[in-house]
C-alpha cells in the first residue's frame, strides 16, 4: 500500500488531500471539499471527480506522481486550454478520452 498527498493553495485558503492506494485502487482518502467519496475508486475514476476547485487541485498533486494507465485502444488525451476548441475536441474524442491540463 502507498499513501500520498496533495495540496493546493489560494489566498490564504488552504486544501489537503491523503489518498491511501493499493495497485490501481483507492482505499482510504481524506479529501474534504470533493464532489464523491474517493474509496473504491481507480486512479483513473479518481482523476474524474469534480468539487471544490482547491480540493480538486489538491487531488491532482496527490495522483500526479503515481497515476499510470494502461494503454487502451479508443482511449486517447485531450490538452484542455480552457477555452471552447478543447472542450469541443474532448467532445469529438468519444467516451474513451481523457482531459488534461497542466
Amino acid at each position: 500500500m502507498l499513501e500520498v498527498f496533495g495540496d493546493s493553495s489560494r489566498d490564504g485558503e488552504l486544501a489537503l488531500v491523503r489518498l491511501a492506494i493499493d495497485g490501481e485502487r483507492i482505499v482510504d482518502a481524506d479529501a474534504p471539499g470533493l464532489d464523491r467519496p474517493l474509496p473504491g475508486l481507480t486512479l483513473l475514476e479518481a482523476a474524474a471527480v469534480g468539487g471544490e476547485t482547491l480540493a480538486a487541485d489538491a487531488l491532482a498533486n496527490a495522483l500526479g506522481p503515481v497515476f499510470r494507465a494502461a494503454p487502451a485502444s479508443g482511449r486517447v488525451a485531450v490538452a484542455m486550454s480552457g477555452g471552447v476548441d478543447s472542450a469541443v475536441a474532448l467532445l469529438r474524442s468519444g467516451p474513451g478520452a481523457i482531459a488534461v491540463t497542466l
